[in-house]
């Protein structure tokens, strides 16, 4: 998994890592899988 924008925390990292394992399994095996995810940016 790679990011435009490192997520804010180890949590958010681990749960949007577990959303796309997740979203992989469902779409069967050898299926590339990418996903965009939300940028939170700080002012």
């Amino acid at each position: 998994m790679t990011f435009l924008d490192p997520p804010v925390s180890g949590e958010r990292l681990v749960a949007l890592a577990d959303r796309v394992m997740y979203s992989a399994k469902r779409n069967g095996r050898n299926t590339p899988l990418g996903e965009q995810a939300e940028v939170a940016h700080s002012a």
